[in-house]
């Protein structure tokens, strides 16, 4: 089995085995003179992650910088194990969370807010010190990242890695105050990470906003998404099952905006209509459904029934909850053709 894949000119997308033995998270390799990884996510598939990178010719110790689009352990839990293996790397990271990354329990605990104790079988306990040395038998243990190979960055940043690949750092908070997006100029390719909708060309084309679990920056992901709307781009690379290969960048863009403004509207009236939270993540669950063309789960791959359909609409409701419920009181206005469609929808 091949784990990597060109998708352009020195640019690999590499995709292991994770949650239920499917690839649901993608790395990026670009090779210029210099070398950088985009995410690494979960410590317990970093042997796929190693042995994607021989694919490209490529080892550890050629890596100059790992670069995280934002601090969650589904994005970085590997960081810190694979920073063992690559001793010139350089982690880049925004500013606004990078102390997340040195302390793995803190790290570990953050995640627990929207898998609780599953946390731990799905993205590793924190490291364990017994007499100042690694406990060895933690085997998918969140090692922590030292502070002086961290490399924070402040809003939109350039790397230049050479043989005309530059990369564009882009500050796009929604998701999390410290998102960021990526962008390679010559190839002009886009890595949005999570500040537009998880999304899977393949199996599952529905749009879900990333709202994670706790309250979704609406009107800063609504401006994130302009932001890269303003980009000539020619591929999206997501980091959740990979390239979107159905629609037309712009397309997706669009309905990405407009699947903001959608979920907004239909959780906002529900709450208006009285809906308890149940009903509400049944409504969702069914339209996510409706939107890919499946009649129920059981048509799903086992990832699909027992965690993306368990988890992120759940992650969604709670983070647009937060928003809505917050003080002082949301104003913001989602787009008269979401608003009406939700309408509709819910009247039927």
């Amino acid at each position: 089995m091949t784990y990597a894949k060109e998708i352009t000119r020195n640019i690999y997308m590499i995709s292991v085995p994770q949650v239920y033995d499917h690839p649901n998270t993608a790395h990026y390799l670009i090779v210029g003179d210099k070398i950088a990884l985009i995410e690494a996510a979960f410590v317990g598939s970093l042997p796929y992650l190693e042995k994607a990178l021989l694919e490209v010719g490529v080892r550890p110790e050629d890596i100059d910088y790992v670069i995280a689009t934002h601090f969650h352990i589904d994005h970085t839990g590997a960081i810190g194990a694979l920073l063992m293996k690559a001793p010139k790397a350089k982690v880049v990271i925004n500013y606004r969370n990078y102390k997340v990354l040195t302390d793995p329990a803190r790290h570990v605990r953050g995640a627990q807010l929207g898998f609780g104790y599953a946390t731990y079988k799905l993205f590793g306990t924190p490291l364990r010190m017994i007499g100042g040395r690694v406990d060895v038998t933690e085997m998918k243990a969140v090692v922590p990242v030292p502070l002086d190979r961290i490399m924070t960055v402040t809003g939109d940043t350039e790397i230049d890695l050479g043989k005309n690949m530059v990369l564009k750092l882009i500050y796009t908070p929604g998701h999390e105050i410290d998102h960021t997006s990526i962008y390679e100029t010559h190839t002009k390719t886009l890595f949005p990470s999570e500040a537009v909708s998880v999304y899977n060309s393949d199996e599952l084309r529905a749009y879900l906003p990333p709202a994670s679990g706790g309250p979704y920056d609406v009107p800063s992901a609504r401006d994130s998404i302009l932001k890269l709307k303003r980009l000539s781009v020619d591929r999206i690379l997501l980091p959740h099952f990979g390239e979107v290969s159905d629609v037309s960048p712009q397309e997706f863009l669009d309905k990405s905006l407009y699947y903001l403004d959608y979920w907004y509207a239909a959780i906002d009236l529900m709450l208006k209509y009285n809906y308890g939270y149940y009903r509400m993540l049944d409504y969702m669950i069914r339209k996510l459904l409706e939107m890919a063309g499946y009649r129920s789960l059981d048509q799903l791959h086992e990832y699909f029934r027992k965690f993306w359909f368990a988890y992120l609409p759940r992650l969604t409701l709670m983070g647009y909850l937060g928003y809505l419920l917050g003080f002082p009181p949301p104003t913001y206005k989602p787009s008269d053709e979401a608003l009406n469609d939700v309408k509709r929808d819910l009247a039927r």
